[in-house]
């Protein structure tokens, strides 16, 4: 994991009110309870933001395992207390097993353990890493079970808001489901090889209401 310099405040501000704006207009990509997505969220912000965060990310992965990335969006959600909600990403997941997946996210907001702080086992472990390798996702009781033999996640504040860092979510992760308050994020999704058709048609495609 990599920690990155703060977004400033401004900008922060200007993505969260060109999500609002546009999720009014044009709708969402993505509306699972409590989390609503746009992808393809660079159509809509200036090319100088965008490119800066693809820069961060293409970075990291190359300072990770030297390969170049071939494919790059962006997606900025809120997600909020609602009926069902599970958080950002909808609990225990890897985006991927078998191909090599890397985020960076910045939080758009102040995020502490209430309003659905990023979590993420950053360490191998036998349970997680070798007898559950084949999961893409993970109930909660295999997560309590591995935290019995004090197998924990980290858990990703910031008492300011524009906090980034870049992780490789090969690892389980997940947001956290929200408690009180709502969080903004933006994600960098980059990919070695070209998505597949659902994802390009996430960031690409219309938008619904």
């Amino acid at each position: 994991m990599k920690h990155h310099p703060f977004i400033d405040h401004a900008t922060c501000s200007s993505l969260i009110a060109k999500f609002v704006e546009t999720r009014a207009s044009h709708g969402v990509s993505v509306r699972n309870p409590g989390d609503h997505r746009i992808f393809g969220f660079e159509r809509f912000i200036s090319k100088d933001i965008t490119q800066e965060m693809f820069d961060l990310d293409a970075d990291y992965i190359r300072e990770s395992c030297g390969l170049d990335v071939k494919y790059q969006t962006l997606m900025v959600n809120h997600t909020f207390m609602e009926p069902g909600a599970l958080g950002s990403g909808e609990g225990w997941h890897r985006d991927s097993v078998r191909s090599k997946q890397f985020k960076t996210i910045f939080y758009l907001v102040p995020v502490n353990l209430d309003n659905g702080p990023f979590r993420i086992f950053l360490n191998k472990s036998f349970i997680l890493d070798f007898v559950f390798w084949f999961k893409r996702r993970l109930s909660d009781d295999i997560v309590n079970f591995a935290g019995r033999f004090g197998i924990k996640p980290k858990i990703i504040t910031s008492d300011t808001a524009g906090f980034g860092f870049s992780a490789n979510t090969n690892q389980i992760h997940r947001g956290s489901t929200i408690t009180n308050g709502e969080r903004y994020a933006v994600t960098v999704y980059s990919y070695l090889k070209e998505p597949d058709k659902g994802i390009y048609e996430l960031a690409t495609g219309e938008l619904k209401k």
